[in-house]
Parts: C-alpha cells; sequence; structure tokens
C-alpha cells in the first residue's frame, strides 16, 4: 500500500462504508472530504447490471480508484461482492453464469487494498436475494483469506424482520461470524444484532442513524463502544451529520477517546488497516 508516511500519520478518521467510485464521479468536491484527514472502505454496488459478466470489469476498476487514490489523495480500500439491489435480470442471455464472478472474486481478495467482500446481504428477502447471499457466505467459507472481512447491508424497510433473516443464514456459517459487520445498524435491529455477538455498522445519515440516537444507546448499553463503527454510506453525497460528527463541529457530550473509536480505531482493528 503505497501513500506517503506523513499522510499515514495524519489520518484522523476512517469511514468504514462509502462508495467511492460513485462519490468521485457524482460529487467530486465531496470526494475531497476524505483528503484532508480521511481513509475510507469502498463497498461494491453495480447500478443495474444486465449480466454477472459485467463484475469482473467492476471489481477492477473498484481496484483501480483504490490503487490511484491510496498513491495520490488518501488511504482508499475496497470490497468486492454481490449488493442485494445489484441481481442481474434473471431473463438476460448472459444472466445465469457465474463463473464470472467466482474468478474475479478470487483475484481481488487478495490484493491488500481488498479487504474482503460487501456489500452482501438482503433488501427484500426473496428468494433469489437469499440464493445470492447464500451462495457467496459458502464461497466466503472456503476461499476468503482469513485476513479479510465481510460487510452485510440491512435495507430501510421492513429491517427487523429482513435482518432476523440475515442472523439466521449467518448461524450456516459459524465461522465467519467474527470477521462479520452487519451496517446500517439502528434502533429497529439493534438488539437482535448486539444479541449476535456481531460487529455493528452504524450510518450517520438521514433516515439511519442520528447522534442522538447514537448517544442514547450508547448511554444504555456502554460495552457496545468497542464494536461500533461511524459511517456515512455516501454516494451521491455526504451527509452532513457525518461530516459534522467526524469533525467534532459541535459539543458533543462524548469523549475524545470514545469519539476516536467509533470513527477510527475500532474501523482499523475490525479491517486490518494501519494507520
Amino acid at each position: 500500500m503505497e501513500y506517503p508516511v506523513e499522510r499515514e500519520k495524519k489520518v484522523g478518521f476512517v469511514d468504514s462504508h462509502f462508495h467511492a467510485d460513485i462519490l468521485h464521479h457524482v460529487a467530486p468536491k465531496d470526494f475531497g472530504f476524505y483528503e484532508r484527514a480521511g481513509a475510507g472502505i469502498s463497498w461494491s454496488y453495480v447500478h443495474e447490471p444486465d449480466a454477472w459478466d459485467v463484475y469482473p470489469s467492476y471489481f477492477d476498476a473498484l481496484g483501480a480508484l483504490a490503487q490511484s487514490t491510496t498513491r495520490k489523495d488518501f488511504p482508499l480500500y475496497y470490497l468486492v461482492g454481490v449488493h442485494p439491489r445489484s441481481l442481474p435480470p434473471k431473463n438476460s442471455p448472459r444472466g445465469g453464469a457465474k463463473s464470472f464472478l467466482w474468478s474475479s472474486l478470487a483475484t481481488h481478495v487478495t490484493n491488500p487494498l481488498c479487504r474482503g467482500l460487501g456489500e452482501l446481504g438482503l433488501e427484500t428477502g426473496s428468494p433469489r436475494e437469499v440464493s445470492i447471499l447464500k451462495e457467496q457466505l459458502v464461497w466466503a467459507a472456503s476461499f476468503l483469506p482469513l485476513d479479510k472481512r465481510i460487510g452485510i447491508h440491512t435495507p430501510r424497510a421492513d429491517k427487523a424482520r429482513i435482518t432476523a433473516v440475515i442472523l439466521d443464514l449467518l448461524k450456516e456459517v459459524p465461522a465467519l461470524q467474527p470477521r462479520i459487520v452487519i451496517d446500517h445498524v439502528c434502533g429497529e435491529n439493534l438488539e437482535m444484532v448486539m444479541d449476535s455477538g456481531m460487529m455493528m455498522g452504524m450510518t450517520m445519515q438521514e433516515g439511519k442513524m442520528t447522534v442522538t440516537m447514537l448517544l442514547g444507546i450508547l448511554e444504555k448499553y456502554p460495552d457496545l463502544e468497542d464494536r461500533i463503527m461511524i459511517n456515512s454510506d455516501s454516494a451521491l453525497e455526504i451527509a452532513s451529520d457525518y461530516q459534522r460528527f467526524v469533525a467534532q463541529d459541535d459539543a458533543w457530550e462524548i469523549s475524545c477517546e470514545l469519539h476516536t473509536k467509533l470513527v477510527r480505531d475500532t474501523a482499523c482493528a475490525f479491517w486490518g488497516l494501519q494507520m
């Protein structure tokens, strides 16, 4: 991983879930937010793929962006995988062949900048989504290097029910559970994820997590502070709430030590980042 030693020492926060490829293209000024003191992990999301064979070129482009950005601007890592909203149409003439996917995953997870699989998960819980998630988990159980991790998506709608389905599926691969973060955790699915013992991603974004909600969770469950990673899930823009929280622009009722855990140190430890 090639970036200047002096830049490495200035990393003040790690956005443990955003979509760098989209943000870089759509909102370059927001992308520049990370250049000041940030690092990030870009989770895979392919918009309306027409077949499985688009994935290798997508993963290659994401890896190239991570390499280029890490060398020039800030440390950028990435994940590979199939988002539940990124399934090719079933009637695509090339939609049934996944050999392209598995070989590309195997190549990328050996790249030091690739920190594992994501964004895996469920959106509606349809049988097809469940099948694709299970296939990726089975693949990971056999082939994902031990130093790599898995990021799991939970949806906005019907969050508690869908999260319960996800957690049941994860029980089928118990060896993977210490390497998994369940993301977009909020009040609706907090306790079930808490009981699972897995790491939690919390997205500081309208409709997902607020600072007030976070402080209430930490007050009620102080033992969770080492399991929570705050992220932006930014794509079209970076939410102002996330920017303010990272910068500590407001007088949050939170210690500097805990703030640093939430925005940097826990993510570094979980994802295996040297900052």
